[in-house]
C-alpha cells in the first residue's frame, strides 16, 4: 500500500519505517527541515535503539522518503496515518499540532478523487476524532465519507524497545465507523500477523489512555510499597514487590513458557515514571474526567504519589550526609535507558532537589548528555561517562538504569570517590556485591 505518516517524531518515523520494512511504500511528512534532511540521509533525529540501521535501509531501498509539504503526496495515498506531537499543557493535551495537520491535510485532498482512510495515531482525549479531527477534515476537504474514512490507531509503542513493537506488536487497536477505513487499516497491518482489536475512534482512543494509566498506577503503587518499607524494620520492598512477581498471574501463557513476563518491570520500586506517555496521558485523562463531571481519586494519587518521589530519594540520602556543599554525582538523566528521552525525567527533577539543598551536582548520562547540559544550565556539570561525574563525589545516585552502570565496578567506584556513598535509586546494583565495597543506600528498605 501506499501510506502516509505525517510527523517524522518516535512515534511517526518509527512506524514509518517499519511499515517501509514490511513492504509498503511510506512517505513520511516532516516539517522541520534539519530532521527532514536527516531523514533523508536515512539518519534518524532521535535516539531508538534499532532505527539507524533500519531507515538506512528502507530508505537506501527508497521503500521510505520524506517531504515537508503533505500536498505533495496526499493524493496518491491509500492511507494516512497523522503522527504529531500532543504535548502536555497543565491542564490536558495541547492539539494545536493536530489541528493544523488536520486542516493541511483536508486542504491537500479538496477535489482529489477515489477513497483513502485517514487515522489519527497521536494520542489524545477521548472523542478528539470524533469531535475535532475529522469534522477539521470534512469542512477543509469538502469530502463526504464516501471519499474520505476517518479512524483512530493508537500506538503502543515503549521507549528503547520501539522498533521491536512496532515490528512484533501484541495487539494493534483501530478505531474505526465504517467498512472501508476498517479494511484499510486492517490491510496496512496485514503483515504483522498481530490480533487486530476493532472498536470505534473513540473506544480506541480510551484503550491508549487506559494501558498507560494502569501502568502509571503499576509503578506509583510499587513506590508507595516502597514507602512503607522504608518506614520499618526488616522490610526490603524488593523482596516484596518480587513475592508479588511470584503470583502466577503475572506468568508467561503456558504456550511460552521461556518468556519474561514484562508486567513485572512496573511493579518495581524506582525513582518514579516519566517519558513521553505516562506523565501526560494520565494528567489528560484526569483533566478530561474533571471537564466531564467526573472523579478520578486513584489517578490524581498515582500522579500525586509519582511527583514526590524525587523528594522521597532526596530525604533518603539526607538521612546519610549534609548535602550543603557536597559533591553529588548523577547518574542517568533520561527517564529510561535506551532512549535519549528527557521529557519529564524524575532524574532532572532530583537534579533540581540537589542544588536546592544546597548540593554541587555532577551528572553523566551516555546518551543526553548535551541536551542535559543545555536543559540544566552552567551550575551542573554533565558528561556522558560515569569516571568523570564520581571522580571526587561524596555521594552517588544511580537514577537511570543504563547497563554501563549496572555492570561498574564498585572497587572502581571506591577508589574514585571521596565518601562511597551510593544510593540506588532504581534497585538496579547487587546489594551484597556493593554494600562490601562502599556505603550501599538501597530504596525501599529501612535506612
Amino acid at each position: 500500500m501506499r501510506a502516509v505518516v505525517i510527523g517524522g517524531g518516535p512515534v511517526g518515523l518509527v512506524s514509518g519505517a517499519v511499515l517501509a520494512n514490511a513492504g509498503h511504500d511510506v512517505t513520511v511528512v516532516e516539517i522541520d527541515a534539519r530532521r527532514r534532511e536527516m531523514i533523508a540521509a536515512g539518519t534518524p533525529p532521535f535516539h531508538e535503539p534499532g532505527l539507524d540501521e533500519l531507515l538506512a535501509d528502507v530508505v537506501r531501498r527508497r521503500k521510505l522518503d520524506v517531504t515537508g509539504n503533505v500536498a505533495d503526496v496526499a493524493a496518491a495515498a491509500e492511507v494516512i496515518l497523522i503522527a504529531v506531537g500532543t504535548p502536555p499543557t497543565g491542564h490536558g493535551a495541547d492539539l494545536t499540532a493536530l489541528k493544523a495537520a488536520s486542516k493541511a491535510l483536508g486542504q491537500a485532498l479538496a477535489g482529489t478523487s477515489g477513497y483513502r482512510a485517514v487515522a489519527v495515531k497521536s494520542t489524545v482525549p477521548p472523542g478528539t476524532t470524533a469531535q475535532v479531527v475529522e469534522p477539521i477534515l470534512r469542512e477543509s476537504s469538502g469530502l463526504s465519507s464516501e471519499a474520505l474514512g476517518v479512524g483512530m490507531n493508537p500506538e503502543f509503542l515503549r521507549e528503547g524497545v520501539a522498533v521491536e513493537d512496532m515490528r512484533d506488536p501484541d495487539r494493534v487497536v483501530l478505531g474505526v465507523n465504517d467498512d472501508r477505513t476498517r479494511e484499510a487499516l486492517a490491510a496496512l497491518y496485514a503483515p504483522f500477523g498481530a490480533p487486530l482489536v476493532f472498536t470505534t475512534p473513540t473506544g480506541a482512543e480510551m484503550a491508549k489512555y487506559t494501558s498507560n494509566a494502569l501502568l502509571s498506577t503499576l509503578v506509583s503503587f510499587a513506590n508507595e510499597i516502597a514507602a512503607l518499607c522504608e518506614a520499618v524494620d526488616g522490610a526490603d520492598a524488593d523482596a516484596v514487590l518480587r513475592a508479588v512477581h511470584a503470583d502466577r498471574r503475572f506468568r508467561p501463557p503456558a504456550s511460552r513458557p521461556d518468556a519474561p513476563s514484562s508486567i513485572t518491570s512496573y511493579l518495581l520500586a524506582g525513582l518514579g515514571y516519566g517519558g513521553s506517555c505516562f506523565p501526560k496521558d494520565t494528567e489528560a485523562l484526569t483533566a478530561w474526567a474533571s471537564q466531564n463531571g467526573l472523579k478520578t481519586p486513584i489517578l490524581d494519587a498515582v500522579r500525586q504519589v509519582n511527583a514526590e518521589r524525587p523528594e522521597r530519594v532526596l530525604a533518603l540520602l539526607k538521612s546519610r550526609i549534609d548535602l550543603r556543599n557536597a559533591e553529588v554525582a548523577v547518574l542517568g538523566l533520561t527517564f529510561k535507558p535506551d532512549t535519549d528521552d528527557l521529557r519529564e525525567s524524575r532524574s532532572l527533577d532530583l537534579v533540581r532537589l540537589l542544588q536546592n539543598a544546597g548540593a554541587r551536582v555532577r551528572a553523566c548520562d551516555p546518551m543526553a548528555a548535551s541536551m542535559g547540559a543545555t536543559l540544566l544550565g552552567s551550575d551542573v556539570q554533565v558528561s556522558t561517562d560515569a569516571d568523570t561525574a564520581l571522580r571526587g563525589a561524596d555521594a552517588a545516585v544511580l537514577a537511570t538504569a543504563w547497563r554501563s552502570f549496572l555492570t561498574l565496578d564498585p572497587v572502581h567506584v571506591k577508589g574514585l570517590m571521596r565518601r562511597p556513598l551510593i544510593l540506588d535509586a532504581r534497585r538496579g546494583l547487587d546489594p551484597a556485591l556493593w554494600s562490601r565495597h562502599c556505603e550501599y543506600l538501597p530504596i525501599g528498605v529501612r535506612a
